[in-house]
């Protein structure tokens, strides 16, 4: 009953309210807690790990970039659409979502990371995977850039700017409200540059203090 310090309750939670934080802990790892991980053998894996309809699970295409407290609903509208703008079939479609790919049991149970192990662990993934794909929202002023890890995969992206796609997507109604808001006047240069004022990479934040320090001192 008792929600994240991010999030609320789930007691009397209306699903098209509901972020991805709640998915994993409502849905995800209850769906996963039985079935053993076929990286490490034990017992509990990740979300991925029980997926094996042709529709359901393959390899993925993209790296989702974003944070948990967005609505699972906004996060679906954004890569439906996106795969639409590609000519895409969503159904063929795979991404490769962090809280429903890594297994969320292991994590934290281990020594924290060094900045090198970081900077491998993602650095491997974002490169062999080829594009990501940063979600803001809202786009005038998103969560994404206030969360540590968003910014660090993002800057992980950059440094391998030649090897990896920097695709930015949106919800429908945050596309909506961006072209709105660069046809009221025109000032199309004012609104980015309001919206990319508040990346602040000193000032995010991150559930876990060691992965925030090791995030810090490699973007420094």
């Amino acid at each position: 009953a008792k929600g994240h310090a991010n999030q609320s309750s789930f007691d009397g939670l209306d699903p098209a309210e509901a972020s991805m934080w709640h998915t994993v802990h409502s849905f995800a790892k209850p769906a996963s807690a039985a079935a053993v991980c076929p990286r490490d053998g034990k017992v509990g894996c990740g979300y991925v790990d029980i997926l094996v309809g042709e529709d359901d699970v393959g390899r993925a295409r993209a790296l989702l970039s974003y944070s948990w407290g967005y609505l699972v609903a906004e996060v679906s509208a954004a890569l439906s659409a996106w795969c639409e703008r590609h000519d895409r079939d969503p159904t063929r479609t795979a991404i490769w979502i962090c809280s429903l790919c890594l297994n969320q049991r292991r994590l934290g149970v281990t020594d924290a990371a060094t900045p090198d192990d970081l900077a491998k662990e993602f650095g491997d993934r974002v490169v062999a995977l080829g594009r990501i794909l940063p979600m803001l929202e809202p786009w005038h002023d998103p969560g994404y850039v206030k969360r540590a890890w968003c910014l660090f995969e993002l800057y992980t992206s950059i440094r391998h700017r030649s090897e990896v796609e920097i695709d930015i997507i949106l919800s429908p109604k945050e596309s909506q409200s961006f072209r709105d808001r660069i046809n009221a006047d025109g000032t199309d240069a004012h609104a980015i540059d309001g919206a990319l004022a508040h990346v602040r990479s000193e000032d995010a934040e991150a559930s876990v203090q060691a992965d925030l320090d090791a995030i810090r001192a490699l973007i420094q």
